[in-house]
């Protein structure tokens, strides 16, 4: 993915957001590194990678933030120790990476000491490879987690109780484990009950990830005061756990490509003083206009098609890769103040143009033609 990063009014750069450190394997095509060089860009967001070597190459180009999520190993490459649990005791996935093939599938439990410890190495040894910045992914973790059946572990239920006792909860006998009061459904006699205590389990869940995002924040910045910290946080929402970080980096739907849409979130962010990037999940070029042209117009971070996901799961397919030629004008021009028009379309065939405003200087102009039935780039041509 490739983000057009705003410091000011009208001051974009080019960044590249390569989800991996390309290549992968000895399959793999693409090569970050020689993508930063050949485009010039000067910092690359959300990537997920420890290369020493890799990352000592690619900070001689660019700076570089560097991506953790709930599913930090505890154990060599697996997730063993201090994960997220189900009533029964038993690990959780997300569901979306339900089939997913990984070492480390299982989330981290906030309320365990040992993924409380995990995390913050995490972060300290992706800091120590340089990175100016870090990209946490699914930092709602036990306070969305409670959504597919957790967490249950000791900690949780230990914690758990000690809040019931401040809540002004009527619990119905001493000793109280709410994994045991569900699962003896003989004790469950009030419905009432039932429903405020799962009102408060989920409050519970969601406060102890703020304590938790709080304390891991406040103690990387007393060491690395820089740092940045950034978050997905969906659609541009700043809800009281996403607004604990410096900004964010939303997934937009296509019908979110309104001035309405972009001047509230403009509002938002200018009112926070949060940095704001926005990514589109599509292949269609066509909505890449509108989309480039309403960041431009509300001096948003831009996620252009450059690794960005566009499908369902870890298949090959579900990532999108503008040709680099592209991407190469794209990105000088859009340094320049430039905005796309639809000029034309004839015989199925859409023409885009992409050009600096009058008295820009070392300037291209890009036109671009697809199919206006599957957006299918056909060819582009670049004239100086």
């Amino acid at each position: 993915m490739l983000c057009f990063s705003v410091i000011g009014q009208n001051s974009e750069e080019l960044v590249l957001s390569s989800r991996f450190l390309h290549p992968i394997n000895s399959k793999d095509t693409l090569n970050t590194i020689n993508l930063v060089k050949k485009l010039g860009v000067k910092k690359v967001d959300w990537l997920y990678s420890d290369s020493e070597s890799g990352l000592k190459e690619l900070s001689k180009y660019a700076r570089f933030s560097l991506a953790m999520n709930p599913q930090v190993p505890d154990s060599g490459q697996f997730t063993i120790k201090g994960r997220v649990q189900d009533i029964n005791g038993n690990k959780l996935k997300a569901p979306w990476m339900s089939k997913w093939k990984m070492n480390n599938p299982y989330w981290g439990c906030v309320n365990s000491p040992v993924f409380q410890e995990v995390f913050k190495k995490r972060a300290q040894v992706l800091i120590s490879l340089g990175a100016y910045g870090l990209v946490v992914d699914d930092a709602r973790m036990n306070d969305q987690a409670v959504e597919w059946g957790g967490c249950f572990c000791e900690y949780c239920m230990d914690g758990f109780t000690n809040f019931l006792s401040t809540s002004g909860v009527n619990l119905p006998y001493l000793n109280f484990n709410y994994k045991a009061y569900l699962k003896d459904m003989n004790k469950v006699d009030s419905v009432y009950l039932l429903a405020e205590l799962k009102m408060q389990f989920k409050k519970f869940q969601h406060e102890s990830v703020v304590k938790f995002i709080s304390n891991w924040r406040d103690e990387i910045k007393s060491q690395w005061p820089d740092i940045k910290l950034f978050t997905n946080n969906y659609l541009g929402r700043w809800t009281e756990i996403y607004s604990l970080f410096d900004g964010g980096i939303a997934e937009i739907r296509n019908k979110d490509l309104t001035d309405s849409f972009f001047l509230q979130k403009r509002s938002t962010c200018d009112s926070l003083k949060k940095e704001q990037t926005f990514t589109l999940a599509s292949d269609n070029f066509l909505d890449y206009i509108n989309f480039f042209n309403l960041c431009k117009k509300y001096h948003f971070n831009a996620v252009a098609p450059w690794d960005v996901f566009v499908g369902k799961g870890k298949e090959s397919n579900s990532r999108y890769f503008i040709e680099d030629d592209l991407l190469e004008v794209i990105f000088s021009n859009f340094k320049n103040d430039c905005t796309w028009q639809i000029d034309s379309t004839e015989n199925l065939i859409v023409k885009a143009t992409l050009s600096a405003r009058k008295n820009r200087r070392n300037t291209n102009k890009l036109i671009v033609y697809f199919s206006s039935i599957n957006n299918e780039i056909k060819h582009f041509e670049i004239i100086k």
